[in-house]
């Protein structure tokens, strides 16, 4: 079974040109980072942990958000 077969017709153009799916991949690392500064005390320093906890959270919001507004990108590759 491809995996081809569960994933929108241009899904590659959708995960190269969306907006949601960099502010999702900026939460994630901000997340991840955020956990790691308790293990890894060099990243432990970068940002105080409610400042990451913060951006991680925004950046969710925004990816929420991108989701639903029209991306000019998308639409013209899409219409051809």
């Amino acid at each position: 079974m491809s995996i081809q077969r569960w994933l929108i017709d241009d899904a590659r153009l959708v995960l190269r040109h969306a907006w949601s799916v960099r502010l999702s991949a900026a939460s994630a690392v901000l997340s991840m980072l955020g956990t790691v500064g308790d293990v890894l005390p060099y990243l432990g320093g970068l940002l105080p942990p409610k400042v990451m906890g913060a951006l991680a959270a925004a950046s969710a919001v925004g990816a929420l958000a991108a989701r639903f507004v029209p991306q000019r990108k998308i639409r013209s590759a899409r219409n051809g």
